[in-house]
Parts: structure tokens; C-alpha cells; sequence
């Protein structure tokens, strides 16, 4: 883990700023490649992000190519001031933006929200994915990092191959050919004619700041890239809906469709096949670093190879 020191926050946000004064540091969460810092500063609010990896040099890259891709469509995202791979001013690399106003949604007390500002919320969350989907690409794939299909199919074939081999070898072992054989037999379902659109595909509370019952901005795009719209509605539903039959649910949904979101008949087997792509992510990480897992390992692993065998003996992916 990275610390980050008052002669190093001062090294960082002098470039930006000449005339920096005495900086306040806060630690606010330590990823797998990234540690990350808000830095207040002579009424100033910035995130710094620090790493020492090539893959956090490439979450950072990407990341600013798509935050200027988002504000470029009014969709409120934090503003990218500098990103330093050189190491010259500190030993790591950083990308500093602006912080978002507002608070996390994970940490809005939602129970003691009325319906009414329930349902504005999320009718207001279906109007920014849905013009987050009306962004469209003739590729599919990440092409941020280099990846580019001429169909959604053979990119979410990638994906998966790329995502299964972690596992090979590993206490997933089995989990990995059952999902592999499951996944082969079903996935002419989602060979369809589709546009490359934007998936965030990360969209937890967590990741969307609200303020005064409005929606302020969206971070941590780092799993964005270009595919099914159907993709990251899957992502969105697991995390925020507990039912299809919640009022949020249907706000949301009647939103999306309003200002041009759309799927095709059939949604839902994929959403059940697209869920299935997304297990070897979180059994990969499991695997790949334990430590962070030391006193819940044994647990972690058979919750996952649980969830996995309910789902392939039942085939259906209820919310």
C-alpha cells in the first residue's frame, strides 16, 4: 500500500498549482492497483490517485480518455487535471481530477427516502445510461487498452477466454469447466445485430454521487468498453434491484426507454448468460489475491462455486 506524505501531496499538486498551501490528506480506499487520496487544499477538493504498476498506467490512460468522452456529452463525470507516469516529482505514478460534489449513494440512508425521491433518482439514473448507451463505436471490445471486435459476440467470447484462463489451475478449477461448457452451449442467444455502445458497466451506488436529490457525477470507469447496452442493464439490475417488481425498478426502466434506451425480446436469457460471463471476474480475484481474502478465504470460494451450481442446475438469474 502507498502512503502519501504532505512533501509528496505538495510535489504533486505544486505542477498543477504553484501557489499550493497546506494540503489535508484522507485515504479513501486502497484498490488492487491504485491507492486512492482526497486532497483539500485553500478551498480546493482533489482525488489523487497513486500506483506503481503498468496496469494502473493504463487504468489511468483510459480513464481520462473517457471522462473527456463523457463531459464532452454533458454526462457530469470528474475532470482530469494532470496525469504524471515519469516519476520525477514522486516515486509512482498519478492522475489527479476534481472531486464530485455530493455523496456516494451507497451512503444515502435510502430508507428514510420518500417514494417520490426514490423514484426521481433513479428516473434520472435511466436518462444518463441511456445517453450513456447512445454513445456508440463501430468496434467492440476495450478498445482503450487495444481491443477491437467487428461483432459484440466475438468480443464477450474474448472477454470470457481472457477471464477463464486465470482460473485454470486454480481451486476453480472445476468451476471453470462447467462455466465454459454452459456458456459454449448458449451463447448463439446473444449473436445479434447490436451497436457498440458505452458500458460503464460498473454503475453500483458507490460509483454514483448525489446531491439535493439529484444525481452530480459517476466515477471509476475502469471496467468501460463498447458492446450490448444489455451488458451493463445486467450489471446495473444486480446492483441496485432486488426485485423486478420494485418501484425503482420500473422508474428506471420506463426512464431508459423514454430517452431512447431500448433491448430486444429475450433480454432476460441473456441477462442470465451475461451474469455468468461476469462470475470468473470475482472468482479471479479471489485467486489472484488472496491476501486481501486471508479470513474469509475457504468461505469466499465456496460462496462462489455455490452461487455458480445453483445457477447452472436452475439456468435462471432471479434478481
Amino acid at each position: 500500500m502507498i502512503t502519501l506524505s504532505q512533501a509528496e501531496a505538495q510535489a504533486i499538486l505544486s505542477s498543477y498549482d504553484k501557489n499550493v498551501g497546506n494540503i489535508a490528506i484522507q485515504q479513501i480506499n486502497t484498490g488492487y492497483h491504485a491507492t486512492v487520496f482526497h486532497l483539500s487544499t485553500d478551498g480546493k477538493e482533489l482525488i489523487v490517485k497513486v500506483g506503481n504498476s503498468h496496469e494502473f498506467q493504463k487504468n489511468c490512460e483510459k480513464e481520462a480518455n473517457v471522462f473527456d468522452l463523457l463531459r464532452k456529452a454533458d454526462i457530469p463525470v470528474p475532470e482530469v487535471l494532470m496525469v504524471d507516469f515519469s516519476e520525477a516529482r514522486v516515486p509512482y505514478s498519478f492522475i489527479v481530477t476534481s472531486k464530485v460534489s455530493g455523496t456516494q449513494m451507497n451512503q444515502v440512508d435510502f430508507d428514510s427516502l420518500s417514494k417520490a425521491r426514490k423514484q426521481s433518482l433513479y428516473e434520472e439514473l435511466g436518462n444518463y445510461v441511456a445517453r450513456m448507451h447512445a454513445i456508440n463505436n463501430n468496434v467492440f471490445g476495450d478498445s482503450w487498452k487495444g481491443e477491437s471486435f467487428t461483432t459484440w459476440s466475438s468480443a464477450l467470447d474474448s472477454q470470457f477466454e481472457q477471464q477463464l484462463r486465470v482460473l485454470q489451475g486454480t481451486v476453480f478449477e472445476e468451476s471453470r469447466r462447467k462455466m465454459k461448457e454452459y456458456f459454449d452451449a448458449n451463447k448463439a442467444i446473444v449473436d445479434l445485430p447490436t451497436a457498440g455502445s458505452f458500458l460503464h458497466m460498473d454503475l453500483h451506488r458507490g460509483n454514483i454521487f448525489v446531491e439535493n436529490n439529484h444525481i452530480t457525477g459517476f466515477i471509476d470507469p475502469g471496467d468501460v468498453l463498447w458492446g450490448s447496452n444489455e451488458y451493463d442493464l445486467m450489471r446495473l439490475e444486480l446492483a441496485h434491484f432486488s426485485s423486478e417488481e420494485e418501484n425503482t425498478y420500473k422508474q428506471f426502466f420506463t426512464s431508459y426507454e423514454r430517452h431512447g434506451g431500448n433491448f430486444l425480446p429475450g433480454y432476460k436469457k441473456r441477462r442470465a448468460l451475461y451474469w455468468l460471463t461476469r462470475v470468473p471476474v470475482s472468482m479471479g480475484l479471489i485467486v489472484t489475491f488472496p491476501e486481501k481474502y486471508s479470513e474469509y478465504y475457504d468461505r469466499a470460494v465456496l460462496e462462489e462455486q455455490t452461487s455458480l451450481d445453483r445457477f447452472l442446475k436452475e439456468g435462471v438469474l432471479e434478481l
